[in-house]
């Protein structure tokens, strides 16, 4: 489960960082670290956006 300060370091971060949410690839595109929750696209298909709590989001680790 993600956090709103890891979801930030990855918006953040020089190198791309596989993110998932419910399944899908999608990027971050801005966190609130107020509300606790994620602007997204999918990156299969970017006109597909949506915001939701960081806690939907997992961080692909190999």
């Amino acid at each position: 489960m993600m956090d709103a300060k890891r979801a930030q370091e990855i918006v953040d971060a020089a190198e791309e960082i596989a993110v998932q949410c419910e399944g899908q690839s999608v990027w971050i595109d801005k966190v609130d670290k107020i509300s606790g929750s994620a602007s997204i696209h999918m990156k299969e298909d970017p006109s597909i956006q949506k915001i939701v709590p960081v806690e939907q989001l997992k961080e692909n680790v190999h």
